[in-house]
C-alpha cells in the first residue's frame, strides 16, 4: 500500500486560470474549504500522481487509485491544524478478576479531522 500525504499549502497552486487549482473558492472556514463541493477532484488526482512520480522518481509502475465506497478514487485532503490524540497508547483494566491490556493500534493514536 502506498500512502501519499499532501500538505494543504501545495494544493492551492498559483496560476492565472482558476481551472488549474484544486480548490474552487478560498474559504476561511476549513470545513467549507476542504468540503467535497469545493475540491476539483481531477486536479487533486493529477497533483497526487505528480507528487507520487516525483517522490518515487517515476518508479511506480501503476498509479491507479483504490476506489472508495462512493465509487470514486480514494483521495482526500485533511486539516492537520485540528488533531485529536489519545492520552495513553495503552492501559490495563481489571474486569471480573482478570487484567486486560487495552491498546490503540494504527492511526488511532493520532487522528486528523476529516471532511
Amino acid at each position: 500500500m502506498f500512502c501519499l500525504l499532501i500538505l494543504l499549502e501545495g494544493l492551492i497552486q498559483i496560476a492565472p486560470s482558476a481551472q488549474t487549482t484544486n480548490l474552487l473558492q478560498d474559504y476561511a472556514d476549513t470545513a467549507a474549504l476542504l468540503g467535497r463541493d469545493n475540491v476539483r477532484q481531477e486536479c487533486l488526482e493529477q497533483y497526487a500522481r505528480e507528487a507520487a512520480d516525483f517522490c518515487t522518481k517515476h518508479k511506480m509502475p501503476h498509479l491507479d487509485f483504490a476506489i472508495n465506497h462512493y465509487g470514486r478514487p480514494d483521495l482526500a485532503m485533511f486539516d492537520f491544524t485540528s488533531l485529536f490524540q489519545a492520552e495513553n497508547s495503552c492501559r490495563v483494566v481489571e474486569r471480573q478478576g482478570k487484567k486486560l491490556l487495552m491498546m490503540l493500534v494504527g492511526d488511532s493514536l493520532l487522528e486528523v479531522k476529516t471532511f
